[in-house]
């Protein structure tokens, strides 16, 4: 994250932009090159991150935000808490190491059971359920009905400390 920010100083950003904790958007706070006071920094991509560049320098929202915010960059990577990747208020982001990002992912878009970690054999005929530990894959057994499949997913998200979220859990 330091090379992402190599070249960002923090006064400098705070002096030529607004941050606003509660909506998460960044504002020109100084008129520059075809930008006029209050416009809106950045835009948002394809894969729903908010791209911006300032100084030259191409950042993603979020680093950004904690940079802002906190004065120095993440030590590891930011989780959006609520999945929504333009959402850049402070209270949706968390500085985390790489595999607690990965305890709070979204559903994949195909899974058909839908619920993480869950699938159906269709050559056993019963639920299978798995939850990745330290990098890999643990298989916690197969079941003769959905729920019980999903019961042993929630209880082994509790014991490994996966995020609340994780899988889009209502």
């Amino acid at each position: 994250m330091i090379g992402k920010l190599k070249g960002i100083d923090i006064e400098t950003l705070r002096d030529a932009v607004s941050y606003d904790e509660e909506t998460g958007l960044f504002k020109w706070s100084k008129p520059r090159c075809k930008v006029q006071v209050g416009d809106v920094l950045g835009y948002k991509r394809k894969d729903g991150y908010i791209h911006m560049k300032f100084n030259g320098v191409s950042i993603l929202g979020h680093v950004l935000a904690w940079f802002y915010v906190h004065g120095k960059p993440p030590d590891g990577e930011i989780d959006h808490i609520n999945h929504d990747r333009s959402d850049n208020r402070i209270s949706n982001l968390r500085d985390v190491p790489a595999e607690e990002n990965a305890k709070n992912r979204k559903r994949y878009a195909n899974n058909k059971s839908g619920h993480a970690g869950v699938y159906l054999r269709k050559d056993l005929g019963r639920y299978g359920a798995n939850i990745q530990v330290n990098g890999r894959l643990k298989h916690l057994g197969t079941f003769a009905n959905k729920c019980d499949a999903i019961a042993a997913r929630r209880w082994a998200e509790d014991a490994y400390g996966y995020h609340d979220n994780h899988g889009d859990k209502s």
